[in-house]
């Protein structure tokens, strides 16, 4: 039992140095590549991703104000143009609660299906999501 303990280890350590040399070869070459188009890409491609990730989360403290000016103005008192406090905080909960979905829920589609085609597929939920919305109001 003792051997067969040690040489599963012994492979598994060989295991993690063959990995750690590709990471660390695929980093220096990353590290060495001349700079170029696909530099500027994958920086505005990376921008564009984490505005529109981040946007929602950003903004709905704007929407929630917005809310409460449309559909409270009548409201009495200190309570005018102003969202419940209930109402103020599962409104931010859900916008929390759905990127975290949303997170692992297509992150885990990305490492089965690709993830460049996963990126393919959210940008065009964003882009119809946002014409939608223009043509709502």
């Amino acid at each position: 039992m003792d051997g067969f303990s040690n040489n599963t280890a012994d492979k598994d350590r060989a295991r993690l140095v063959e990995l750690d040399k590709k990471r660390r070869d695929a980093l220096a070459a990353i590290d060495n590549a001349k700079f170029g188009w696909f530099h500027i890409r994958a920086c505005l491609v990376a921008g564009v991703g984490f505005f529109t990730d981040a946007y929602d989360l950003f903004v709905i403290n704007m929407v929630a104000l917005m809310l409460g000016y449309i559909y409270f103005a009548d409201a009495a008192g200190d309570k005018k143009n102003t969202l419940p406090k209930w109402t103020d905080s599962l409104l931010k909960a859900s916008a929390q609660i759905g990127t975290l979905i949303g997170q692992l829920l297509f992150g885990f589609l990305a490492d089965r299906l690709g993830r460049k085609r996963m990126y393919g597929v959210e940008l065009m939920i964003i882009v119809i999501g946002t014409i939608g919305c223009a043509l709502s109001s």
